[in-house]
């Protein structure tokens, strides 16, 4: 046997990465990046020079006895590495805040009960257990008069420490985190966060393996959070984590998972509540489990970045199409042949609807929807070929659940610019929240002709491949999928995916290429 340090990457993929992987599949159900084989090589050798042995197959022989489950835990740990902050994915908070806890608070009322029980699994360092209180305690005034529990869980110490330490260092806490909120619910000591004792008294952590049903920490949680997590497992172990959620769960209890995870084929014990902006799973009651499949899981209205939209679009109208060489930045979006500026009043009106554009921009990204809805209609009335305030009038409505409206107004301005490729993904995206899958399909199809490289679409058109049987299609989309995600940074945030990372979503593709296998 050749000793462990001299083994090259092909004899460890060949001899040993199988062995391994499915020994920490059995302990904790986790399934590897395939991208990062070496990663996992270099961290088995760092922590087999720390035992006495010399080869692999002595070191997996040790790690799979009772004498080695320490370390095994100790390159679990070291193997997944959770990363969070403060208010991550706001669209799901939101859900939470303005139709979930209402309507728990509604019921608990009515049944004369004053408990509300959440529990975060997968909380990593203990930022969304926090964020959690922070929402509870802006939101419900009476939050005093309850009896709150928050439990976090996790299978890696090290982040459950930092969790129960609740002191956050560096400028983390402040990229998501407003001045008042740090002041209310934070010491702050140079650069150190400590979380005050009002969250604390309703938080706590402890350590959980989901994948070994690990009993839960709170006895009928209204509420689980279990957020990229399983896009970690294969089909099996996410169907018994789900179905384990389902009986721990009161009944009528919520789930909340990432917004590219979905159960859909897994468990149909859960029906799908569906808002524009995401969806969330509650639990049937047992008469009322049936099959059921519903692609809604599949699609939340991105977030589109309207201003970046503008920028990258450098002229607003689409009758103007060549811009002035050299003229002051202000005029950066007037042309000198299709449109020509006659006179200061015409110059002035063309100015007017830009700057009327982004204060209704400013009143969308505040979620004031009415109001900029009635400044983009203004823009449209006063010039029709206006063509970012169709594609805003049609997120807007979109977000507020008005399909229908939504397609008219984008099917203009598809036919305005048919190259307009954000217009066609919200286009897919509302085709996905219909169920109108042969639909999504093309319209992702096209998004993907004038972006070869558009890693959101192509992971829908991977999905609804799987979904509609065709096979072959589904894995020329997968391994073009893997080969987009890495020629990006792993740590950088795929564009209108609510800051899911390059490396999630090469997880989610191999976990999409793995089902796709067997």
């Amino acid at each position: 046997m050749i000793v462990a340090e001299q083994i090259t990457l092909q004899q460890f993929k060949k001899f040993y990465y199988l062995k391994f992987k499915q020994l920490f599949i059995n302990e904790y159900g986790f399934i590897f990046n395939e991208n990062r084989i070496e990663a996992f090589k270099i961290i088995l050798q760092q922590f087999l020079v720390k035992t006495s042995y010399k080869t692999f197959d002595d070191f997996y022989d040790y790690l799979k006895s009772v004498k080695g489950k320490k370390l095994l835990k100790e390159i679990i740990d070291e193997v997944i590495v959770g990363e969070t902050y403060f208010f991550r994915n706001i669209p799901q908070l939101d859900l939470l805040k303005e139709k979930i806890l209402p309507a728990l608070i509604a019921a608990k009322r009515s049944a004369g009960v004053n408990t509300i029980k959440i529990w975060s699994a997968g909380c990593s360092t203990g930022e969304e257990v926090y964020t959690l209180a922070m929402l509870i305690y802006e939101n419900i005034p009476t939050a005093n008069l309850w009896d709150i529990k928050i439990a976090g869980t996790d299978i890696n110490e090290k982040s459950l420490k930092t969790a129960m330490d609740g002191v956050y260092k560096g400028a983390r806490p402040q990229r998501h985190l407003d001045e008042e909120i740090l002041k209310k619910y934070f010491d702050v000591t140079g650069q150190e966060y400590v979380v005050k004792p009002k969250l604390r008294s309703i938080s706590g952590f402890q350590y959980n393996n989901l994948a070994k049903l690990d009993p839960p920490p709170l006895i009928d949680p209204d509420i689980i959070f279990c957020r990229n997590v399983t896009i970690y497992f294969d089909n099996d172990v996410t169907r018994k984590i789900i179905n384990n959620f389902y009986e721990v769960l009161h009944d009528g209890g919520y789930l909340f998972l990432g917004h590219s995870e979905t159960i859909w084929k897994i468990c149909p014990k859960f029906k799908i509540l569906d808002f524009p902006k995401g969806f969330v799973y509650q639990k049937l009651l047992k008469e009322e489990t049936k099959p059921h499949e519903n692609n809604a899981a599949l699609a939340s209205i991105p977030e589109f970045d309207l201003d970046r939209i503008a920028d990258q679009n450098e002229i607003l109208h689409i009758h103007f199409t060549k811009p002035l060489e050299a003229i002051p930045k202000l005029e950066k979006r007037i042309v000198k042949e299709e449109v020509p500026l006659s006179s200061e009043a015409e110059y002035e009106r063309l100015m007017k609807l830009d700057s009327d554009y982004h204060k209704a921009v400013q009143l969308f990204e505040r979620k004031q929807y009415d109001s900029a809805l009635e400044y983009f209609d203004d823009i449209i009335k006063k010039d029709k070929k206006y063509i970012l305030a169709h594609f805003a009038k049609s997120t807007i409505l979109s977000n507020i659940g008005k399909y229908k409206e939504a397609f008219e107004s984008l099917e203009f301005l598809i036919t305005s610019d048919n190259l307009f490729l954000d217009a066609y993904f919200l286009k897919g995206v509302l085709h996905l929240k219909l169920n109108e899958l042969e639909n999504a399909i093309q319209t992702f199809q096209k998004v993907i002709y004038l972006d070869p490289e558009h890693s959101l679409a192509s992971f829908h058109l991977a999905k609804l491949y799987i979904q509609t049987n065709r096979i072959n299609q589904a894995k020329i989309t997968v391994n073009n999928l893997k080969k987009i995600c890495a020629k990006h940074d792993k740590k950088g945030v795929v564009p209108l995916s609510d800051n899911l990372t390059y490396e999630n979503l090469e997880v989610l593709t191999d976990k999409l290429f793995f089902e796709n296998q067997r």
